[in-house]
């Protein structure tokens, strides 16, 4: 009985697998199979194969291979209808008689890296973000292939499949079911410069900040503005030290922050909203600052350094944009209460205190009128 309940589980976990990665979820282009140990030839006879999981062309002009260790390939062509899409490195020679789709630049970390793929709008599509290689063998030169759920598998050829279909596997896959990525939470926007004196275009950015102890790779995260035309940008091979600044232009990310009204969302590369602002009118060359739990606008614009307030007033949030600073005394002197010229606190006249004392008077007088006309009927005597 108890072998054929966990049967019965491990059916229902791979179809569930199944119909999550293969109908609804699956990316339309996956990374299929990576050579990262190389051939039996030379070990710098890497490859990389991607697949068209769709029935139909897809074009790659424009999509992009990285990897956290250096790799930057700029795809292009097409790959066919359920086709497959081979990149060698540095020659066609990495794989004899198997023509290369592209040739590339870089090698591949036998210790282990992320690789993403993103689309020619910057878009994440797909990712390996395992270290080590989860699969392939260094020593034999099987690649990692990737199964029809997703997972990863030791090919079981040595020299793998190249613009074929992927073998049964050498070893089982990688789990059955994916541990998802954890992402750092300590990741904040922390400055935006929406109207800056000069080209927008030029002289707009957004600044990061990362309030952890311990550096972050930021690779495959997003940022995007809110309102009207919004662009995606993903980052790519970017770290942020702890307790540092990453500030990223315009010219780089080309998100165009309306001086109207807008925001900025970061997202994990899972699509998680990690943190956002909104904004609705935007100052003249001042920047908008994460000042602990609030935001303001400030003259003193500090990209790559913490925040500075330079206009700090009630009046500044209502959209002013003359700064005031005040001075200890002033704080000191507002706390203090109102008084009047002789120099007694003024009343705050407040009339609903005055409505409840009147009503509470009232009620106390009633019951003593009732109080004592109870004891003046028990103690009178008849003649």
């Amino acid at each position: 009985m108890k072998k054929f309940a966990l049967l019965l589980m491990l059916t229902f976990a791979s179809f569930l697998a199944r119909y999550t990665y293969g109908s609804l979820d699956r990316p339309s282009v996956v990374i299929n199979e990576i050579a990262w140990m190389g051939t039996m030839v030379s070990a710098n006879n890497e490859w990389l194969e991607l697949h068209n999981t769709t029935t139909s062309p897809v074009d790659l002009s424009g999509w992009k291979i990285t990897g956290s260790g250096g790799l930057n390939i700029l795809l292009r062509g097409s790959v066919a209808a359920n086709g497959f899409y081979l990149l060698e490195r540095t020659d066609d020679n990495s794989i004899p008689n198997i023509p290369a789709d592209q040739i590339y630049k870089g090698s591949l970390d036998n210790a282990g890296e992320s690789i993403l793929l993103t689309d020619n709008h910057g878009t994440l599509i797909d990712q390996t973000t395992e270290t080590p290689w989860p699969a392939g063998n260094n020593t034999t030169k099987q690649t990692m292939e990737r199964t029809d759920l997703g997972y990863w598998q030791t090919s079981s050829m040595p020299g793998g499949t190249p613009k074929t279909q992927n073998s049964s596997g050498a070893s089982p896959a990688k789990s059955l079911v994916k541990t998802p990525p954890t992402y750092s939470r300590d990741i904040t926007i922390n400055e935006l410069l929406p109207a800056p004196n000069g080209p927008d275009q030029i002289n707009e950015w957004i600044e990061l900040y990362n309030h952890g102890t311990a550096d972050v790779s930021l690779g495959g995260w997003k940022l995007t503005d809110t309102t009207g035309t919004t662009t995606t940008y993903t980052l790519s091979d970017m770290q942020i030290a702890k307790q540092g600044y990453l500030v990223l232009k315009r010219t780089q990310t080309h998100i165009s922050l309306n001086d109207t009204a807008d925001g900025v969302k970061l997202l994990w590369p899972d699509d998680t909203v990690i943190d956002a602002v909104a904004y609705q009118k935007a100052l003249a060359d001042q920047s908008y600052n994460r000042v602990d739990d609030r935001w303001q606008w400030s003259a003193d614009k500090t990209p790559g350094t913490a925040n500075k307030i330079a206009v700090n007033s009630a009046s500044e949030q209502l959209g002013k944009s003359e700064p005031k600073n005040f001075s200890l005394a002033d704080i000191k002197q507002s706390a203090e209460p109102d008084k009047n010229a002789s120099g007694t606190e003024k009343s705050s006249g407040n009339p609903w205190l005055l409505f409840g004392a009147t009503l509470a008077t009232i009620a106390i007088v009633g019951v003593l009128f009732v109080i004592v006309n109870i004891f003046k009927k028990k103690t009178h005597v008849r003649p």
